[in-house]
């Protein structure tokens, strides 16, 4: 089982997938506050 060749290749696509997913809920929170004026603590 030769794990190393493409655990680097799974890695970066799970930190370009972990990125994505951090941008849209990034996305979605500052569209909520922007809409409900949630107060900081809720984040």
């Amino acid at each position: 089982m030769s794990v190393d060749r493409g655990s680097g290749e799974r890695e970066r696509i799970r930190e370009k997938e972990r990125k994505r997913e951090r941008r849209v809920l990034e996305r979605e929170r500052v569209l909520r506050e922007g809409k409900e004026r949630v107060r900081p603590e809720w984040k």
